[in-house]
């Protein structure tokens, strides 16, 4: 899919299917901005490197991050 268009693909509010998205290492950056644990329920951990963050709004964080490997 990634090959056929041209751009980022975004998921918005969907935990499952960045999970899964996650297991089977189809994400290249993380966005997040949850109060919702994301990674509880996934079977298989990863490493993940924190590239930027940013402080918005009363107590809330952006946290971006890429794999690690």
């Amino acid at each position: 899919m990634k090959e056929q268009l041209k751009g980022d693909i975004v998921v918005h509010g969907s935990a499952r299917l960045a999970q899964t998205l996650l297991e089977h290492d189809l994400v290249d950056e993380l966005h997040l901005m949850s109060e919702k644990r994301l990674f509880d329920e996934t079977s298989d951990k990863k490493s993940y490197r924190l590239v930027e963050s940013k402080v918005v709004g009363e107590g809330v964080s952006i946290l971006i991050l890429r794999p690690a490997g």
